[in-house]
């Protein structure tokens, strides 16, 4: 049993890693594994199938952004409103400057989300966006860093046929 959706986990998969000018595509499929007691013996949950396609490139003057389509299919995925066959679809941008360690800068992490796909007979309408804004003071003793984050994601109404919980993890439990 997973301890928590921090917690690694395995997968038995395929990845290919690209460049196509300044991008950097990487496409994968995978399934998780079901964990055993013993070594070397978990199989694959063939119960769910995750796939990608991400690409990120640089941008001018430190900034990169990225692009990314994921796919899950979940034969059995549990939300409040119950139990059902999942296929979820997220496409998402981010656009982001690593923090600074050496001089003063700014730093940020925006990124916005959109989830489609249907929950047994239901639709799935998701969305979020997460922010990280920091400044990075690195002539000062122990170089701290201010930030300010905001997260906001979309919501589930058991009453309507369309399911607005976004799901950003897989899990074979």
């Amino acid at each position: 049993m997973r301890e928590g959706p921090n917690v690694r986990q395995s997968f038995d998969g395929m990845k290919i890693r690209s460049k196509a000018g300044e991008w950097h595509v990487d496409a994968w499929a995978v399934r998780p594994d079901l964990d055993k007691l013993g070594f070397f013996d978990n199989v694959p949950d063939h119960r769910s199938l995750f796939w990608s396609l991400y690409a990120t490139r640089p941008w001018r003057r430190g900034v990169g952004y990225d692009l990314y389509y994921l796919g899950i299919d979940r034969k059995s995925a549990t939300f409040e409103r119950g139990t059902a066959t999942e296929l979820r679809h997220t496409v998402g941008a981010r656009l982001w400057r690593p923090i600074a360690t050496q001089e003063l800068g700014l730093d940020f992490d925006y990124e916005g989300v959109m989830q489609f796909g249907t929950f047994g007979s239901d639709d799935i309408r998701a969305r979020t966006f997460a922010s990280d804004t920091g400044y990075s003071l690195t002539a000062v003793p122990l170089r701290p860093r201010l930030s300010v984050k905001a997260d906001i994601s979309s919501g589930d109404n058991p009453a309507s046929r369309t399911l607005g919980s976004p799901s950003e993890t897989i899990s074979a439990s």
